[in-house]
């Protein structure tokens, strides 16, 4: 009879611990990071398979984040830019005034391999990157910088 009672006990000891909500994670796309209130937007991923994310998720949400930097690791990037296809000379971004998602087409002016010390990427004086979307309206080009990684 004791030997059932441990039983019991233990059997209801694992089913509590299996009750606890342990919080979950979401994963997105950062579109805005208010760095004073500490709050992003983001688009979430919906899809399972973390190696093909699927940031179609519409409406974008708002997070508070932790005061303890710790907890969330290096500061986010925001951008509006949610995929780059340069195979399809397609980019998929966040419109918003509409909180609509749209590809857009583009044609690849030039193309370069450069590392990420490159003056063209970071500034020599301050040695710091620089902020990408460049926008240059006279040329009507924009200058983009992905890793490919």
């Amino acid at each position: 009879m004791h030997r059932y009672m441990v039983l019991i006990i233990l059997a209801v000891m694992l089913a509590a611990t299996g009750c606890n909500d342990f919080g979950r994670v979401d994963q997105g796309r950062v579109i805005a990071y208010d760095k004073n209130e500490n709050t992003i937007v983001m688009i979430r991923d919906k899809s399972p398979d973390s190696k093909t994310p699927d940031y179609t998720d519409l409406p974008p949400v708002s997070f508070k984040l932790p005061d303890d930097p710790h907890e969330t690791g290096p500061e986010p990037r925001a951008g509006k830019m949610i995929k780059i296809d340069p195979d399809k000379n397609e980019a998929v971004i966040f419109v918003e005034g509409s909180n609509d998602i749209e590809t857009v087409s583009f044609n690849v002016v030039e193309q370069k391999k450069v590392e990420p010390k490159d003056p063209l990427i970071t500034d020599p004086e301050t040695r710091k990157m620089r902020n990408f979307p460049m926008i240059d309206q006279q040329t009507r080009t924009i200058s983009v910088y992905v890793d490919m990684c």
